[in-house]
């Protein structure tokens, strides 16, 4: 409750961050009682005032309908205002906007455009989310050595999906030499970063004695666990 009084009082003060601040503990109801219109004012405020971070949250609010009428077109427009303050954040919530049509046009090119935008900023699920776009051709020419790239600069921020993603790369052998041994490694690291989909994969190496020595009590260890993460697809093998 300190920590919101002193956030308000910055943001009284003129300080957009202590705007922002104070809207994500009303948002989040930190040491307070949750209040989505007490956080939509501050985020309104906090985003006139110049901050990014204040304008995506602020869609993110449009685009849920929290507090406030559902409206895409305005989220959309809010995704936009803080991309173009440089919020990674802003620039990848704006590219899903295109590739899925949400408030604006459907239009595949500008969400690669924005996705390679949040990843040269250092967003992780940009880098996977234009990785996909490579793997796939979508938005953008088909290039596996490219989405190979981009899923390996993703795991190396952290993303487990990204090193989920470059496990399989390694096991298929697509955009880089097919390294089993790799695979693993990079599978297991994504499985202990707590990806669902990595750890079944992970069960199938070790069923089918892949890149390691077979050991079906491991593959059904992994099952269980992926199972318990909620993979359904786990559950049944």
């Amino acid at each position: 409750a300190e920590a919101i009084t002193y956030f308000e009082k910055a943001c009284n003060m003129g300080n957009a961050n202590g705007c922002d601040n104070a809207g994500l503990a009303y948002a989040k109801g930190n040491g307070i009682q949750k209040d989505y219109n007490k956080a939509l004012a501050l985020f309104q405020k906090a985003c006139s005032m110049g901050n990014p971070d204040g304008c995506d949250r602020l869609g993110v609010f449009y685009a849920k309908g929290m507090g406030i009428k559902q409206n895409n077109k305005k989220a959309a427009e809010y995704f936009e205002k803080s991309c173009n303050m440089n919020d990674p954040k802003g620039c990848f919530d704006l590219a899903i906007a295109y590739d899925d049509g949400i408030g604006v046009n459907k239009d595949y090119t500008k969400g690669a455009t924005f996705a390679k935008k949040a990843c040269d900023m250092g967003f992780a699920k940009g880098c996977d989310g234009l990785a996909f776009m490579y793997a796939e051709g979508i938005g953008v020419k088909k290039d596996s050595t490219k989405a190979f790239e981009l899923y390996k600069k993703s795991c190396e921020m952290g993303s487990a999906d990204g090193c989920g993603n470059l496990g399989i790369d390694y096991a298929e052998g697509n955009g880089v030499q097919k390294d089993s041994k790799k695979a693993i490694f990079y599978l297991n690291k994504s499985c202990q970063m707590g990806s669902s989909k990595s750890c079944y994969n992970l069960g199938l190496m070790y069923a089918n004695g892949i890149g390691i020595k077979k050991d079906s009590e491991k593959a059904k260890e992994l099952y269980k666990k992926a199972c318990k993460m909620g993979y359904t697809k786990a559950c049944s093998s």
